[in-house]
């Protein structure tokens, strides 16, 4: 399985690298660093036909390079909506693929090129841009008054927000787009979407602690940042929240 894995993965990085993809370098490096090899393991054989006229002479795309199509078209997207991440971009991406939650559209057979799909990918990207951003949210609520006030002053019900909803989804998504961008170029935009969860599990196996402690030390880095998060927010969304109009 694992010479499968490495076989596979090099075989996309050859494919992102011979073909004419505009975030080949952020993909590359998503490859190398393994953050797709959860994607790559399920990934099937399955080609994806494309109508007559398609640009694409040979007219179809293998699994892999449909696969590949999907991430560059999804990095285009987040890049484009948050053109203001900065130099904490590439990590935010990175944790944005490391998401174990609706990120089901990526195994898509639905031709990007086609404008049929283009409100079943803007959901989706949409949906699993704020996975963590939501997971996080849920966890915090829990124990920090300010972020539920937060909520509470920009009418978002946390409980009854339901991701199958578009009109939920788009909610947070222009939420978390504003405090983004009041902490753009700030480490703590990191927080906005990196998993409360994952985290926990990173410094349990690092430090090889229990989860109860791996626990108790990541509220007290989420806390710290997001009380640095508020602060951007509450300065700066006035004068920033017309960008994103």
């Amino acid at each position: 399985m694992h010479n499968k894995l490495s076989l596979d993965r090099r075989k996309l990085m050859n494919i992102t690298l011979d073909n004419d993809f505009s975030n080949d370098s952020l993909i590359y490096q998503l490859l190398k660093n393994k953050t797709l090899d959860s994607y790559i393991k399920i990934l099937d054989k399955t080609k994806v036909h494309l109508k007559s006229n398609s640009i694409i002479k040979k007219g179809y795309l293998t699994a892999k390079e449909q696969f590949i199509d999907i991430v560059n078209n999804t990095i285009g997207y987040i890049d484009y909506d948050f053109f203001f991440l900065g130099k904490y971009k590439k990590i935010i991406i990175e944790n944005i693929f490391s998401y174990k939650e609706n990120n089901e559209y990526i195994f898509s057979k639905n031709y990007w090129g086609d404008n049929t799909h283009i409100p079943y990918f803007n959901y989706n990207i949409k949906r699993l841009v704020i996975t963590g951003f939501y997971n996080n949210l849920k966890t915090l609520t829990t124990i920090s008054q300010e972020i539920n006030f937060l909520l509470k002053n920009n009418n978002i019900v946390l409980k009854k927000v339901n991701l199958n909803l578009e009109e939920d989804v788009d909610i947070l998504y222009n939420f978390l787009k504003l405090l983004a961008i009041c902490n753009s170029n700030n480490y703590c935009s990191i927080y906005l979407f990196s998993e409360f969860n994952t985290s926990v599990n990173k410094i349990q196996h690092m430090y090889k602690l229990n989860s109860d402690k791996s626990k108790e030390i990541c509220l007290k880095q989420y806390i710290t940042q997001w009380e640095l998060i508020l602060k951007n927010y509450y300065t700066k969304k006035d004068a920033l929240s017309c960008i994103l109009v």
